[in-house]
């Protein structure tokens, strides 16, 4: 970096092309301290940050909402929905809403091996069939998918949907984040999905009830990332 900006300030003394090769330079370094960035993170994850195991000791005794598999956080101004599928009928996700956002939270089941970075692959294929555009990007919560949809024009007269794509591997399961509206657009570190993920607690050991049920407790775990 100290050779790039004594060549932008005496630019008779590099070439272009010396120029131009810095600047790749300090491009992928900057790619690499950013998900070295990431890594550094994702070892402070269930010491320092969440999302959180019920094992745990370091997550905050805040107020939150028992849904079985997932634990979540009580907020003033929030919405929650329970989103079921398959047959028998049976909770797959729960999606938290406030001010325009929309965050969908998937949790899975895990052989202990990391599990997110194989799904950023298949949804990335998966988005990319669509017509769609998908980017990895180092984010607050680690490597995430930044990505783009194709839609059916809306009142604005709008094409497309950008969706903010969040994961986070623990002890023997993976949190699968799908963000929508406002803080998917914004692009911003700090903006309340990130920090509502941070607050979420995975219960591995929770057991689904035999007979599937959409009682708020009745939030299980499938055991492999849909595509």
């Amino acid at each position: 970096m100290v050779a790039l900006l004594a060549a932008l300030l005496e630019p008779e003394d590099v070439s272009e092309e010396e120029i131009d090769e810095l600047l790749a330079h300090a491009a992928s370094f900057a790619a690499e301290e950013a998900f070295a960035g990431s890594g550094t993170r994702g070892t402070r994850r269930g010491s320092e940050v969440g999302p959180w195991d019920e094992t745990e000791a370091g997550w905050p005794a805040a107020d939150l909402i028992d849904l079985g598999g997932l634990r979540i956080p009580r907020e003033t101004g929030i919405s929650v929905e329970l989103n079921g599928g398959g047959t028998p009928p049976q909770l797959l996700a729960v999606t938290v809403r406030k001010e325009g956002t929309a965050l969908q939270n998937q949790a899975y089941h895990s052989s202990g091996e990391p599990q997110w970075e194989g799904a950023r692959d298949r949804t990335a294929r998966d988005v990319l069939s669509r017509g769609g555009k998908a980017k990895e990007w180092s984010g607050r919560i680690g490597p995430e998918l930044r990505c783009v949809l194709p839609v059916e024009a809306d009142l604005m007269g709008a094409r497309h949907m950008s969706v903010l794509m969040l994961g986070c591997d623990g002890p023997g399961w993976l949190l699968r984040c799908t963000v929508t509206g406002s803080d998917a657009e914004s692009g911003a570190q700090e903006t309340w999905a990130y920090s509502y993920v941070e607050g979420v607690v995975v219960v591995p050991s929770y057991v689904p009830p035999a007979r599937p049920s959409f009682s708020p407790t009745g939030f299980g775990f499938t055991p492999v990332p849909p595509v």
